[in-house]
């Protein structure tokens, strides 16, 4: 407690701003490099989910545009609507 109680001379003063000043760069360096370890990972994760999201979509319009092309004959059955 007798440390607080004495006021920082200027040199002290910048030397705790100085030592601030390290640690918060170095945790911005490190933040950035743990990021750039994963970039082609998480790349590569979204375009994989890209592509997965488009075959979701051709598949769910297929369906829909094979769902439109059936219809129902005279007794009920199901038959396939053939374009002529």
């Amino acid at each position: 407690m007798e440390e607080n109680d004495k006021p920082l001379t200027p040199e002290e003063l910048e030397k705790q701003k100085k030592l601030v000043e390290n640690l918060y760069t170095k945790e911005r360096e490190d933040r950035e490099s743990y990021f750039k370890s994963f970039e082609e990972e998480r790349k590569s994760a979204f375009e994989e989910s890209k592509k997965s999201y488009i075959l979701i979509n051709l598949r769910k319009k297929f369906q829909e545009r094979k769902t439109k092309r059936t219809r129902f004959n005279k007794n009920g059955n199901q038959t396939r609507y053939q374009k002529s």
